[in-house]
């Protein structure tokens, strides 16, 4: 189990360290638009979680579990290595094959936990606490790694230090070979090898123009939230309010991480331009920024396990109180950097403000991400729980993109209104924060006013 956490963790530090560093990658090195930027990273975070269920399908028809992981790491490794040429072809070459290579291991690691946890008779609660732990360090070593480093002595150590993770990801597999038969071999030869060729090719040019995903996801989306109707209105049509809460639940949710996911997008640059580089008189680089999401997670994560851990299961009305928490949480964040930038007078803002509203933001996302998991699995049917989970997590591929269309319509919007500022931006995002948490209100209401009861399926 120890060896799968330390590889939990590198996956983290590649992925998460390439993540802290690619905008500023793709506008300072590689002189992408602002806008242009926004999208190739958006259309990569969206496909990171279609990705998984590639994976998923994958690994129960082609692979076992540890192959899988095997397959996701020589991806991943062999796209950071890419990025090392400098011709952008090669640029979304290795970014395809990192998306699809962290996609299998994101699928897989998870489930390799649990299935550990029941084989041994281990607390599945205390194992995933400290693999999100494991994961948190990982992202906070990557953005110090990947990210800081990457930025002082030269982007393609980035690239070497996150493949070489991936590299170290290999031993701890315990791989051992693979005992298929002669059909088996042959069906891998002449139809995996060749889809998955085209896959990457197709995934690196909608990576390039991910207009595609303008229609792609919301159609899923919408194909997702059907499936999830009819299938309970067909086989437990009492159960039927369960699902309406859940999908409401998930359009929050979607809103909400549309604004957190800014920490890689808009907020980067604002930091990069806007935001003093120096604590205590010692200089630092802008990737250090991204160091403060992991240590807040870490931080304000141990401290609300502890405080949950004491607590009986939250009833689903008693669960979007809590989302209510969060939301307020990441609003805060962001109208106190709407306030400081107006008082600023067009001058560096101070980098604790940053700090503050970073431990803000994760403070909201800590407060949505476990119920969340905890509604799916207590809202949904256990025969299609697998389902149900997957098109929850492409929900939240779906706001990885919605944050990318939020501040590429700033940033177009800025280039034929030159007077729009960062202010203006934050007032925007404070709004729309307003705007949920009174829609949560009466969401609240409503179900209080049904009294709303959750019916075991």
């Amino acid at each position: 189990m120890k060896q799968l956490y330390i590889a939990a963790m590198l996956e983290k530090f590649s992925f998460n360290g390439m993540s802290a560093m690619l905008v500023l990658y793709m506008v300072q090195h590689l002189n992408f638009t602002d806008t242009h930027a926004f999208k190739v990273f958006s259309a990569i975070m969206a496909l990171g979680f279609i990705t998984p269920l590639i994976g998923g399908w994958m690994s129960d028809r082609m692979f076992n579990k540890q192959q899988i992981l095997l397959v996701g790491a020589v991806l991943m490794a062999c796209g950071f290595y890419t990025l090392l040429f400098t011709f952008k072809e090669a640029f979304y070459l290795g970014l395809s094959r990192i998306t699809i290579g962290s996609g299998f291991i994101r699928s897989s690691i998870p489930d390799v936990v649990g299935t550990i946890c029941k084989d041994r008779g281990l607390n599945a609660d205390s194992a995933f606490t400290t693999l999100y732990v494991f994961i948190n360090v990982g992202t906070w070593l990557g953005a110090i790694g990947c990210g800081m480093l990457g930025e002082m002595f030269g982007w393609n150590l980035s690239f070497v230090l996150a493949g070489t993770g991936m590299l170290i990801f290999i031993p701890l597999l315990g791989f051992t070979r693979l005992n298929l038969n002669l059909e088996e071999r042959r069906n891998r030869q002449f139809f995996f090898f060749p889809l998955f060729a085209i896959a990457i090719i197709f995934i690196a040019l909608v990576i390039y123009n991910s207009s595609i995903l303008k229609f792609a996801l919301p159609i899923l989306e919408i194909i997702g939230i059907y499936l999830m109707i009819s299938i309970t209105k067909k086989q437990y049509p009492e159960a039927l309010g369960n699902v309406y809460v859940l999908i409401t639940f998930m359009l929050f949710q979607t809103l909400f991480f549309a604004l957190y996911n800014q920490e890689n997008l808009f907020l980067i640059l604002f930091a990069g331009r806007e935001v003093k580089h120096s604590i205590l008189s010692i200089s630092f680089p802008t990737t250090f920024f991204q160091t403060f999401d992991p240590a807040w997670n870490i931080i304000i994560g141990t401290i609300l396990t502890v405080i949950w851990h004491t607590r009986k299961r939250y009833t689903s009305i008693q669960a979007f109180y809590k989302f209510l928490i969060g939301l307020f949480s990441i609003t805060l964040g962001f109208v106190l950097l709407a306030i400081v930038t107006y008082g600023a007078n067009d001058q560096p803002i101070s980098p604790w403000w940053m700090i503050i509203s970073y431990g803000l933001f994760v403070l909201g996302e800590l407060c949505i991400i476990p119920i969340g998991l905890s509604l799916v699995g207590s809202l949904t049917p256990r025969k299609f729980s697998a389902l149900f989970m997957a098109i929850w997590y492409l929900s939240l591929g779906f706001s990885m993109w919605l944050a990318g269309v939020l501040s590429s319509a700033f940033t177009e919007n800025n280039y034929y209104n030159p007077d729009l500022s960062y202010e203006h931006m934050f007032r925007m995002f404070s709004a729309l924060g307003i705007s949920l948490i009174f829609l949560l209100f009466i969401t609240i209401s409503v179900l209080k006013k049904i009294n709303f009861k959750e019916i075991a399926i």
